[in-house]
């Protein structure tokens, strides 16, 4: 299985150009595990389909415990 991990607050401890750490409150939020096998299975044993569902599985759980801005393209 896979297990997402939402982990809130680490932006604000290590702002961009610092390079010590600043005092901060850090929440972790452990998801429920995804299945991988239902997943392999619903797609046909596709591995490449199914790495790209379960890493949106994943980051969707993520992206709605971690209360941040999505950043996805801004690279």
């Amino acid at each position: 299985p896979v297990v997402p991990i939402a982990i809130q607050g680490t932006r604000n401890i290590l702002r961009a150009g610092n390079w010590a750490p600043s005092r901060g409150k850090v929440t972790i939020t452990i998801g429920p595990a995804i299945d991988t096998g239902a997943r392999a299975a619903a797609s046909g044993h596709d591995l490449w389909k199914t790495a790209l569902e379960l890493r949106a599985a994943a980051r969707e759980f993520i992206q709605a415990h971690c209360h941040e801005p999505d950043l996805r393209g801004c690279e």
